[in-house]
């Protein structure tokens, strides 16, 4: 991008003096990009996935009841590997992180999740999160949540929403249930208690915060809590993020029977965050390859049906240059310096 500004930037300098001059190569350069990214950017952003679920080694064990747990919730993901967590670019195409029960988080990745919040992602967690990392990273890991785990409780407690909450996005249909959980301490002056433990000192269960909604209990295994309950507070915190879900009111009966439907077809399966865009690439090059045969065998096509079938010519091989799909990120990134540009004069 900035390769192709480098003559313009220099012809601006030259017309600087003339103004009818600089508004139209301005004007023209805004309309010529914007043309050449409009046409690519609503595909992008519907193939986008809002929540992005963290797998780790500290959660692999019960992987299958966090999908199942998922899959009940009908909630559309894709999956981060957090093993391959580098930097704050590896969450892209993710809006909202949920991590469950990840108690580990290396230095690297920590510093990837930190920028990726500052960046305007939002989180969810649930259990120990970040307990057996470096001190220096729990520390900090606090002051990002809002909250930590303080520490475990003997005996199971009866969860339910906090009497002094006045949050919107905790519904009552299916979030109360005994769980085997821990005591989060809130650490922010914004964080808030969303629901507590059936205990005398009502200690915090659910705490929220600018940038996270924390649980306090390990999400998705069926020793620590029902599955309904599970699914009924993910559900509610997917909605304080505004991330549909499948209505909340199917019966059993429907979410079994779409959960069958789903899990025989690939098309649904999850996928790896990192090849959303690979697979905008190849749904729009298979698109332009379906229009490409569509085109050809109409020209094909006899006028007359007295006549005899001309043999069908071989399909036409796939155009040299194809037209690079732009992401959101890469659009935001055009217009910041397309700004700066318009700015120096």
């Amino acid at each position: 991008m900035s390769k192709q500004l480098t003559p313009l930037i220099g012809d601006l300098t030259k017309v600087k003096s003339n103004p009818i001059d600089l508004k139209t190569i301005v004007v023209s350069t805004l309309i010529g990009l914007l043309l050449n990214s409009l046409p690519w950017l609503p595909a992008a952003r519907a193939e986008t996935v809002q929540l992005g679920v963290v797998k780790s080694l500290d959660n692999q064990g019960h992987w299958s009841g966090i999908t199942e747990r998922l899959h009940s919730i009908g909630v559309n993901y894709c999956i981060v590997d957090l093993t391959e967590v580098k930097k704050a670019s590896d969450f892209e195409n993710t809006n909202l992180l949920f991590l469950p029960n990840v108690e580990f988080l290396h230095p690297k990745q920590f510093q990837a999740l930190q920028e990726w919040i500052a960046q305007g992602g939002k989180v969810i967690v649930s259990g120990p999160t970040g307990l057996l990392s470096k001190p220096d990273i729990r520390k900090e890991l606090r002051e990002l949540l809002g909250a930590y785990w303080g520490f475990a409780m003997t005996q199971p407690s009866i969860l339910h929403p906090s009497p002094d909450s006045n949050q919107t996005w905790v519904q009552d249909t299916g979030i109360t249930g005994i769980i085997q959980g821990g005591t989060l301490i809130p650490t922010d002056l914004n964080s808030t208690t969303a629901a507590v433990w059936s205990q005398v000192d009502k200690p915090p269960a659910v705490v929220t915060s600018n940038n996270a909604t924390f649980f306090g209990w390990r999400w998705g295994i069926d020793r620590v809590a029902p599955a309904e309950v599970d699914s009924a507070w993910l559900r509610a915190a997917l909605g304080r993020y505004d991330v549909q879900v499948t209505d909340a009111q199917l019966t059993d009966v429907q979410l079994t029977t779409n959960s069958s439907r789903s899990s025989q077809s690939s098309d649904h399966s999850p996928q790896h965050c990192r090849d959303i865009d690979t697979t905008i690439a190849q749904k729009q090059l298979e698109t332009e390859d379906s229009e490409s045969e569509n085109n050809t065998d109409a020209s094909a096509k006899p006028t007359n049906s007295r006549l005899a079938p001309s043999p069908k010519p071989a399909k036409a091989p796939p155009p040299r240059y194809r037209r690079r799909i732009r992401t959101l990120k890469q659009a935001t990134a055009m217009e910041r310096e397309l700004e700066n540009l318009i700015g120096r004069f």
